[in-house]
């Protein structure tokens, strides 16, 4: 069970889901339907307040740290650092830590190398306060590109592909899926 502190109303009651290793889910419904709020609890962002969430026979709350360092997570709203494109990626990590060659799988995997390419300094390019020289697909594919390169064993993507054009989206499902098989997927969507 679960329903916010500041409501009596329950968001789940009794409810019950299994998530198998290396599937493909689907999560669709309107605004407000709990989407988010059932990625927030699988991901250990927010705690049942009745019952329990299990990874692999494992209380969630047992293995939170190295649970949540397992997953990549696009938001619909990623923000952007004002940093490079390679920092943006790497998000968190000192210049000496980041890894190029998972950088650049990253942007291949996210869309984001015609676009990178077009820039003076490619992925040392600055970006400007929260992004606001990207338009919402290229903020939108950095966040995507950021879930992706630590090769993460789930990805989440909330509403990750909203601001991207059809053929982009598509591009991009169609590389995660293909180089994804092993991997457990979660799609947040208001389109099936």
């Amino acid at each position: 069970d679960f329903n916010y502190p500041s409501t009596e109303k329950k968001i789940f009651e009794n409810f019950s889901l299994e998530i198998k290793r290396s599937s493909k889910f689907g999560i669709i419904g309107d605004s407000g339907a709990g989407k988010t709020t059932l990625v927030n609890l699988i991901t250990g962002l927010l705690d049942p307040n009745k019952g329990n969430i299990q990874i692999d026979d494992n209380d969630l709350n047992s293995i939170k740290s190295n649970w949540q360092k397992s997953l990549g997570y696009v938001h619909q709203d990623t923000y952007i650092l004002n940093e490079t494109i390679r920092e943006n990626i790497a998000f968190g990590l000192s210049q000496k830590e980041i890894i190029d060659k998972d950088v650049i799988t990253a942007v291949k995997k996210s869309q984001l190398e015609k676009y990178i390419s077009n820039l003076d300094k490619k992925i040392d390019t600055a970006m400007d306060d929260n992004g606001k020289n990207l338009s919402g697909g290229q903020k939108q594919r950095i966040g995507i590109a950021r879930a992706l390169y630590n090769n993460p064993q789930v990805i989440i993507l909330d509403e990750a592909t909203s601001s991207l054009d059809l053929e982009t989206e598509k591009k991009f499902i169609d590389e995660v899926f293909e180089n994804s098989t092993d991997k457990t997927i979660i799609i947040i969507s208001h389109r099936i």
